[in-house]
């Protein structure tokens, strides 16, 4: 998402205010595939966010085993310098403004894994 934060005068933010003077802020949206500036009341903006973290899948066990053993088990790889190391499970979130165009687009291909296969790069 690219927010430029300006004025009701079109000059940025920073440029400050006299002292006492009240700034009237509005945010610009620009669309984050194309780079088209979105106009308020004028163009649909459409939002698209993105969550990646690691997948939970459950774990076959022996019988007997119980959480006790499953603590047990993670302090003792934790010890251990040349053990397994724990699979990074963590939280990645994305956010991206579109225009009508580029949200059509992104609906038609999601990964660009048809854009991909376009090119047509042969196997050399």
């Amino acid at each position: 998402m690219v927010a430029i934060r300006t004025t009701r005068q079109g000059l940025p933010a920073s440029a400050g205010a006299k002292c006492g003077q009240r700034e009237h802020q509005m945010i610009k949206y620009v669309c984050d595939m194309c780079g088209k500036p979105l106009i308020d009341n004028e163009d649909v903006r459409y939002v698209v966010r993105i969550d990646v973290y690691a997948a939970c899948e459950s774990a076959e066990y022996p019988e007997g085993y119980d959480d006790l053993d499953a603590v047990e088990d993670m302090l003792d790889a934790a010890d251990d310098p040349d053990g397994p190391r724990p699979v990074d499970e963590s939280f990645s979130s994305f956010r991206f403004d579109l225009c009508s165009i580029c949200h059509r687009r992104y609906l038609e291909d999601p990964l660009s894994v048809r854009k991909e296969r376009r090119l047509g790069f042969s196997d050399n």
